[in-house]
């Protein structure tokens, strides 16, 4: 019985993630929305942003992986062990998953992607993600984990969408590059469905139905934050 209930939990969250947020929504994301009217240079400061997530990715994950551990759920944090490791670089010859996707934009643009600094929409967004994996109940820093990695696969093709569309009107091409491609194909095709099966998974040894409420809190609250900052940095490159 608790093992439907929490496959029901999983699954309601799925849905709620499509049908009730906009960050991760082809057709909703304002961003995906208005590619077609976005100037390079918005595309470049939304990109750019964009990549500011991936920088700060192991630094929410230590957060959860400290979590996990104080709470005694020893395979969440082998879990959680083993995508901070691959975000660093272990399967890409030390390049971290920020690096390929901020030197691929660079090295097919000559933009200094690496240089971008947070906007004030970004900056907001750092802070409330790490209000929300600082929170003391595991439970919910577990759902807001889930939630980073559930959302993952559809937020990149997103992000991939943009990607090309920008380099087309630069270079009047959307190929990718090897950095990019391996970025792209290993994310959507392995690593995320890998880090959110694994993360669904461990997470089922140990949550019981008393913990459900706050697990979905964690995990609404951070699509929160991201519809948020999808809006806000949307807006913000209107000036560019």
């Amino acid at each position: 019985m608790t093992q439907e209930a929490y496959e029901d939990l999983i699954s309601r969250l799925q849905r709620a993630m499509m049908d009730d947020h906009v960050a991760v929504h082809m057709q909703k994301n304002p961003v995906a929305l208005h590619l077609q009217d976005s100037s390079p240079e918005m595309l470049v400061y939304q990109l750019g942003q964009y990549t500011l997530f991936p920088r700060h990715i192991v630094g929410f994950l230590s957060r959860a992986y400290t979590k996990a551990y104080d709470a005694h759920w020893p395979l969440v944090a082998q879990e959680l062990a083993r995508n901070i490791g691959q975000e660093v670089g272990s399967d890409t010859a030390g390049l971290s998953h920020y690096e390929l996707l901020a030197k691929g934009i660079e090295d097919k643009t000559q933009l200094h992607i690496l240089d971008m600094d947070p906007s004030d929409a970004t900056k907001l967004f750092i802070q409330r993600m790490i209000a929300a994996f600082d929170q003391p109940d595991p439970a919910y820093v577990l759902g807001t984990t889930y939630a980073t990695e559930c959302s993952a696969v559809p937020e990149l093709r997103i992000v991939v969408r943009g990607i090309r569309t920008l380099f087309h009107r630069l270079n009047g091409s959307e190929e990718l590059g090897d950095k990019l491609r391996t970025f792209f194909q290993k994310h959507v095709g392995i690593w995320e469905p890998s880090h959110e099966g694994g993360l669904r998974e461990t997470g089922e040894e140990y949550l019981q139905p008393s913990h459900y409420v706050a697990f979905e809190h964690g995990f609404h609250d951070v699509m929160d934050t991201m519809d948020r900052w999808w809006n806000d940095v949307y807006k913000e490159s209107l000036s560019q």
